[in-house]
């Protein structure tokens, strides 16, 4: 009776311990019926340029047509796909559908990575002075291009006060990512930045910082003095505009 009972328990041990290996996760993805629809316009968007109609996306994936369409309709209101009519000399237009641009960062990136990846080879290869130099180099460049592609920036106002500059100025970097705070303290300008654009970035490689204070420095037009702020923290960083 003994070993009876044993053997039960052992029994209801291993059932337990296999419905523990049923329940570990699957490594392969489970999709959606949109994500498969989105996945499918990704792969077949070269083989088609006039797209591709909801009868031969249902056909692909062995569903209904009533299906197909009403996930596009969703998909459509997204701005995940376009929607376009196709002449038909023998009757209506068919309406075919292409996966939008804004799909694309729906889909996995390593921007991250690759990024972090770049520094530290440049880094080995070229020395910290050399990173830093680049770093300038880039937030020098894309400062100019800011600047003379924005046809919001007129040049030509003499009259314009330097808080005026500097408002039209900050509004750029809003438009880029930055929320930037600008207040007054001691007939000095200070700064406060509450989203860096390249946070992740920075928290491991806080030479990326150069990038984006030089970027600021060029944009506005004056050289700035950083009081506060850590990569690694929540705290905005400061900085002082010197006239």
């Amino acid at each position: 009776m003994i070993r009876k009972v044993a053997t039960v328990k052992n029994q209801t041990k291993l059932a337990n311990e296999n419905e523990k290996l049923d329940k570990k996760p699957s490594y392969i993805p489970v999709l959606s019926t949109r994500e498969k629809i989105l996945e499918f316009l990704l792969v077949n968007r070269s083989i088609s340029d006039k797209g591709w109609t909801v009868k031969e996306i249902a056909c692909s994936f062995n569903l209904s047509t009533t299906t197909i369409r009403q996930n596009l309709v969703l998909l459509e209101k997204e701005n995940l796909v376009i929607k376009l009519r196709i002449k038909n000399p023998l009757g209506h237009p068919t309406m075919a559908y292409t996966i939008h641009e804004n799909a694309f960062d729906l889909f996995p990136k390593k921007y991250l990575d690759f990024s972090l990846y770049l520094i530290s080879v440049f880094k080995t290869h070229y020395g910290i002075v050399e990173l830093i130099n680049l770093l300038r180099a880039v937030g020098i460049t894309l400062a100019k291009k800011m600047v003379m592609t924005n046809s919001r920036i007129d040049h030509n106002k003499e009259q314009e006060t330097f808080k005026q500059r500097l408002e039209d100025r900050l509004s750029l970097l809003t438009e880029f990512g930055y929320y930037l705070e600008l207040t007054v303290d001691d007939s000095s300008y200070i700064l406060k930045n509450y989203n860096c654009i390249l946070n992740k970035i920075v928290q491991i490689e806080p030479l990326v910082c150069v990038a984006c204070e030089t970027l600021i420095s060029e944009i506005i037009g004056k050289k700035i003095t950083k009081i506060s702020g850590n990569s690694r923290s929540n705290s905005p960083c400061i900085f002082r505009i010197e006239n």
